[in-house]
């Protein structure tokens, strides 16, 4: 198990000034099985993730990435993106991440609008790129976070 989503939960957790036995009360998660995903030596379940980011005040989409999980928000998008032009995009990028170059299969990638404000029934091959699932959820969440403005496909 990559250890980013325990370093990260440490991390809050003391940001925090709570202990183990803190967390445990506030999330119902034992110490002990929380101590074990700190040290990156078990893997959540997703109703656990969902406890302790309630408990920590923290995104739960942000540690269920962390812990390797598909993130639900980006396939919304992308279902409604036809099924064709999504087939087209693949192929003309060649199912390959146009941010880090990473290839399918070894990572997930994603068809996306290079504009997120495109209305859907105005979609063309143009308007759309692929991503991979890491690429493209850094990319929402900057968009989350600091505004469409800040999207650094469009600022490209």
């Amino acid at each position: 198990m990559d250890i980013k989503l325990g370093t990260f939960i440490r991390y809050r957790r003391k940001e925090q000034k709570r202990t183990l036995k803190d967390l445990e009360k506030i999330s119902g998660i034992s110490f002990s099985q929380i101590g074990k995903i700190e040290r990156g030596e078990h893997i959540p379940s997703k109703e656990t993730i969902s406890k302790i980011a309630k408990a920590l005040f923290c995104d739960e989409n942000e540690l269920l990435h962390l812990a390797g999980y598909p993130i639900p928000s980006s396939k919304k998008l992308n279902d409604k993106i036809e099924p064709d032009l999504r087939y087209l995009a693949l192929i003309k990028y060649n199912r390959t991440c146009q941010i880090c170059g990473v290839k399918a299969p070894s990572k997930e990638i994603e068809v996306v609008l290079v504009d997120p404000n495109v209305p859907l029934y105005k979609i063309t091959l143009d308007d759309l790129i692929t991503l991979c699932i890491d690429c493209n959820y850094s990319r929402n969440k900057i968009i989350k976070e600091q505004g469409v403005e800040y999207d650094f496909l469009k600022n490209n």
